[in-house]
Parts: C-alpha cells; structure tokens; sequence
C-alpha cells in the first residue's frame, strides 16, 4: 500500500472542512506555501502531510490536529481490525473446504 490509512483520513477531513468553508484548493496551497499539485495530493492521502503544514492546515481551517489525528488513529485500528476478521473468515472458509 503506497499511502497510509492516516494519510487518507487526513486528506478526508482537511478536504471536506475546505469545502464546508467555501475555501479553493488554490486559496489553501497559497496559504501553507505549497503547489496546487501538493495540496492535491494531500489531500487524496496520496502523500503525506508533514506534520508543521498540517498543524498550520489545521490552524487555518480551524480544525483540532490533536483531535483530527485521534479520529485518525481511531479510523486506522478499525480498519485494521476488519481486516483480520476477514481474513479469519477467509482461513476458516479454507479450512472448511479442506474438510471436504
């Protein structure tokens, strides 16, 4: 995987609050100092944001960063917990054709 759960949740949420606020990707690159590419790419979790210019992102979309990274770690544990029980469910659908 070549982007990171907490990357794609990030990206998410600076995402959806820019465009709650009626700011432009263009506005947001300007403001933190970074290409419209860059932005872009944060924002589709396809790099990551590093950790001044996403406390500044925050800063200026009035997001909190302790609890917007909380909300992440959060999002990443559940992620990972469905994928074990679907690969549990994929050992134990094995195991079960075995038996037969």
């Amino acid at each position: 995987m070549n982007n990171s759960i907490v990357d794609e949740y990030v990206g998410n949420k600076i995402k959806e609050v820019r465009e709650n606020k009626r700011y432009s990707v263009i506005e947001m690159a300007e403001l933190v100092n970074v290409s419209r590419q860059a932005y872009y790419h944060y924002e589709d979790g396809k790099i990551s944001i590093p950790i001044d210019r996403c406390k500044t992102i925050c800063k200026y979309l009035d997001i909190d960063y302790i609890e917007m990274m909380q909300e992440a770690l959060n999002y990443t544990i559940n992620h990972i917990n469905q994928e074990i029980m679907e690969l549990q469910r994929e050992k134990e659908n094995a195991n079960i054709q075995k038996k037969w």
